[in-house]
């Protein structure tokens, strides 16, 4: 049975000072409690990525979708021209492409429902959201400052992890601006091409190939988030500190 920690410092309280064998009790109590709350963290991060993972995804089916929707129906007289139907061919291979994203969708979903099942999650709400809620905000996006960092640890070894835990995070920071700056211009790039298939004057091919850039894209920036929010929850692990503790007492 799992007591509250508010009720184990009451006892506390009233019995007096612990022993040494209470002591050592309660800091292994303390040690589960926060190896169960790294755990959470670490599985809610997991099911995190999967759903905006499959979200990206869905987003690339929606435009496949709506390249063959285009190629069918009459957009109207605002046009000022009917827009001609895509060839068998083009149709096939946008019906095949259509195909593999909606099963990568269902894919994804059947993997999150497996993993909230073998973690006995299934009914958290904490973990999930209903479809359209906002998804959860990341760690504040910070450049870390070793200096406030390192004053939490006195020993050589774990000062050098928080060294090199920083220095992962400069990096990866360094990497998601640089991505992040391309994202709205593949995806303009992609609206042109898109424009330019229906006008017949741009390939399928390249059209596709587009997509898949811009997806591969935001997949890329996803993982390295991920992983900043991994690189941050396991230096709160060294520091015995929560992530947003890290972030706040680092931050400059």
């Amino acid at each position: 049975m799992r007591f509250p920690h508010r009720l184990l410092l009451s006892l506390c309280l009233c019995l007096g000072p612990p022993g040494a064998l209470a002591q050592d009790g309660l800091a292994r109590m303390g040690v589960a409690s926060g190896e169960r709350a790294r755990q959470a963290a670490q599985a809610g991060l997991r099911l995190r990525e999967n759903e905006e993972a499959a979200r990206i995804e869905a987003a690339a089916r929606d435009d496949v979708a709506e390249l063959l929707s285009r190629g069918t129906r009459n957009p109207g007289p605002e046009t000022e021209r009917d827009v001609a139907p895509l060839p068998e061919r083009d149709r096939r291979r946008l019906e095949r492409e259509l195909a593999a994203l909606d099963a990568r969708v269902a894919a994804r979903a059947d993997q999150r429902a497996r993993w909230l099942l073998a973690a006995g999650l299934e009914l958290d709400p904490a973990l999930r959201r209903l479809p359209g809620d906002p998804p959860e905000p990341w760690l504040a996006d910070v450049t870390l400052d070793p200096a406030p960092l390192l004053a939490r640890v006195h020993d050589a070894s774990r000062r050098e992890l928080v060294r090199a835990y920083v220095r992962e995070h400069a990096g990866l920071q360094a990497r998601l601006a640089t991505l992040a700056a391309l994202v709205p211009v593949q995806a303009e790039a992609f609206a042109r091409a898109r424009g330019g298939l229906v006008e017949g004057r741009v390939p399928l091919e390249d059209v596709l190939a587009l997509l898949r850039a811009n997806q591969a894209l935001e997949l890329e920036v996803l993982a390295l988030r991920v992983r900043r929010e991994q690189s941050v929850q396991e230096l709160a692990a060294l520091l015995a500190c929560t992530p947003e503790a890290v972030v706040v007492t680092g931050a400059r």
